[in-house]
């Protein structure tokens, strides 16, 4: 199917990487994209995407040293993460856009 004249079919967006502790867990890393306040999960590893996808984590919250809140896909309130993130990493991708 060919895309409407002048329609851009990606846009450039950041994408933060967060490291976390490991402590036997298994996930090591988030990959997260911001809107607004809310950061969501858009990608984990290197296991349990099904799991992380899709969840919330509060913004202020998100800070080297300290665990940040999450909110579970089936919950309505923040929690603690169970681990530290330990580095931030911001890189900016291309990513498709619907049209």
């Amino acid at each position: 199917m060919a895309r409407a004249a002048g329609k851009p079919t990606h846009t450039l967006t950041t994408i933060t990487r967060v490291h976390f502790e490991d402590r036997g867990q298994d996930f090591t890393w988030f990959d997260l994209r911001q809107t607004g306040e809310l950061v969501t999960v858009i990608d984990c590893g290197p296991c349990q995407q099904a799991m992380w996808i899709g969840c919330v984590i509060l913004r202020g919250s998100l800070k080297e040293g300290a665990p940040p809140a999450i909110r579970l896909k089936n919950e309505q309130t923040f929690h603690p993460l169970r681990y530290r993130a330990l580095k931030i990493v911001k890189r900016r991708e291309l990513v498709a856009v619907a049209v």
